[in-house]
Order: C-alpha cells, then sequence, then structure tokens
C-alpha cells in the first residue's frame, strides 16, 4: 500500500494528519522532522539530514549509511574502507579482491578464469580466455 500524503492516517489505532508525518513504523508514527528510518517495523536513530536518502535497511536488522557503508546480506554492514562490494553476501574491497563464480578471490595470488578461480603461477601469470579454455 502506497502513502497518501493527501488523507490522514491510521497507526498504531491512532489517526494521524498528512501534515508533518511520514508513514508508520510498527505501531508508531514517523514525524518528518525527526532524523529516524523505519527497518522491518523498528524505528533507527539516524545522523545527517532528514529525508535525504543516504540511509537503508540492511537485511532487515540494522539501518546503515549507504554512503559510507555498503550492506552484504551475509555478513551485514561493512565501511566503503574495509569492503566496498559483495560476492555471494560476503563483503571484499575490489583494489585487493575480486569476486569469482560467487567466490571472493585475492587479486595478489589468484585470478579468475570462466568462475573458477585459479592460482597465478610464477611472476603474477594471469592466464588468458584461450589458456581458460583449455
Amino acid at each position: 500500500m502506497t502513502f497518501d500524503y493527501y488523507k490522514p492516517f491510521c497507526c498504531g489505532g491512532e489517526v494521524y494528519p498528512n501534515d508533518g508525518y511520514r508513514g508508520c513504523c510498527g505501531n508508531m508514527a514517523l514525524s518528518d522532522n525527526v532524523a529516524v528510518r523505519c527497518c522491518t517495523d523498528v524505528v533507527y536513530s539516524v545522523t545527517g539530514e532528514t529525508g535525504s536518502g543516504l540511509h537503508g535497511c540492511c537485511n532487515g536488522v540494522s539501518v546503515y549509511d549507504t554512503v559510507n557503508e555498503v550492506c552484504c546480506s551475509a555478513d551485514g554492514v561493512h565501511s566503503r574502507t574495509e569492503s566496498n562490494a559483495c560476492c555471494s553476501g560476503v563483503g571484499y574491497h575490489t583494489s585487493t579482491h575480486g569476486c569469482c563464480g560467487g567466490s571472493p578471490f585475492d587479486h595478489s595470488t589468484h585470478y579468475c578464469c570462466i568462475d573458477e578461480i585459479r592460482v597465478k603461477l610464477g611472476g603474477g601469470h594471469m592466464g588468458t580466455n584461450t589458456e581458460c579454455q583449455q
């Protein structure tokens, strides 16, 4: 159901005016001027401007800053300095690791060859598609 900003709404058994509220979270009406975010019917306090859209719900259990953090389905919230991408739900940093066939791998010691992680040979050889298909 979408929220109609022109009509009063019911939340927790009480009717609220549309002016000054942005919806319901569980049984609590959310005021426009309070920096909170709703995540699976739980209200979380967030920093930054209200309505900035910079906060997301991670796995239905916590709120995170989408600019400075990444949410991975298997291991939750990570600082973007620690992990900036997810591979099968696990956080990794693309400057040092890659994702191959759903598994993270270390660029310095391995390479990806058609969804298979392979060990680099001496001299950091990464192989080619021709070699991968042999």
